[in-house]
């Protein structure tokens, strides 16, 4: 029998030392709750004492290394459960950061337990900013246009580009950071602008927009013509190309002209 005792209470002790673990964790972060979360605004800071490793607890402050203690929340009505302190603070105060160590300490009359956890914290809308590889275009190039996001923000961000012809009408959208917009997607020729729409982890938004040329024809056979900034393309030609084969052309038929009247003067002359 007091083998059998003895089996029994080592069971019982084994299982016991296994199910330590599971008690251990004496603060619980609730909300926020993951490490990498975001708080924005009046947030509410949520965490679950264990009784069971921090008896009759009464006291739970919450920091960061900035700012310091910014909120204390006092129990007053433990009854040897799990106790919840909850807050509702500004997150405005505190320093905008990623991955802040949120600091929480709970304490009993004799005893004080810490947790903490790595947060972001922002409260200010991202900068939207972006820049395209040409300014202008033609359909027969093939190229299209790409972007290279210049954003940035206290924490991720996603992306929604929109591609509108002159008209208004969207012809493509991406949710790339740096999309590419081929000719498939112009389709037209004239202004087309790209409207860059940025939010963070805070749902935060900014919006930009960037306007490109497409130069060209519907049917994309006749030679482009545009103008960009006031400097005359035909071709892709730049201004200084197209004026010295203006130059050219209009010397070569002088020359023609030159030609022609001296060679019918001098028929005249032998008639």
């Amino acid at each position: 029998m007091k083998t059998k005792n003895k089996f029994l209470i080592s069971i019982l002790g084994l299982f016991l030392i296994m199910s330590l673990p599971m008690v251990l964790g004496t603060i619980t972060f609730i909300t926020p709750s993951t490490a990498g979360d975001t708080v924005t605004g009046t947030f509410m800071f949520n965490v679950t004492v264990t009784n069971a490793t921090l008896p009759n607890s009464t006291l739970c402050t919450f920091a960061t290394p900035v700012f310091g203690i910014f909120a204390n929340v006092s129990n007053f009505s433990y009854l040897g459960v799990d106790s919840v302190y909850n807050v509702s603070n500004s997150t405005i105060v505190l320093t905008e950061g990623a991955d802040v160590v949120l600091t929480v300490n709970c304490t009993n009359e004799t005893t004080t337990e810490q947790n903490t956890l790595l947060i972001n914290i922002d409260n200010t809308n991202p900068t939207c900013a972006f820049t395209t590889d040409l300014a202008t275009t033609s359909r027969q190039s093939g190229s299209g246009i790409t972007v290279a996001d210049e954003s940035s923000d206290t924490t991720d961000l996603t992306y929604s580009y929109v591609l509108t012809n002159e008209a208004g009408t969207s012809t493509a959208t991406s949710t790339s950071q740096n999309p590419n917009f081929a000719n498939g997607d112009i389709g037209d020729i004239g202004d087309f602008t790209v409207t860059s729409t940025i939010t963070d982890e805070a749902s935060l938004q900014s919006s930009c927009t960037q306007t490109f040329f497409v130069t060209g024809s519907d049917s994309g056979d006749v030679l482009p013509i545009a103008l960009i900034s006031g400097i005359p393309f035909i071709g892709g030609l730049d201004q200084t190309t197209i004026i010295i084969i203006v130059i050219v052309t209009i010397a070569i038929v002088l020359v023609v002209v030159v030609v022609i009247f001296w060679f019918v003067g001098k028929t005249k002359k032998r008639k």
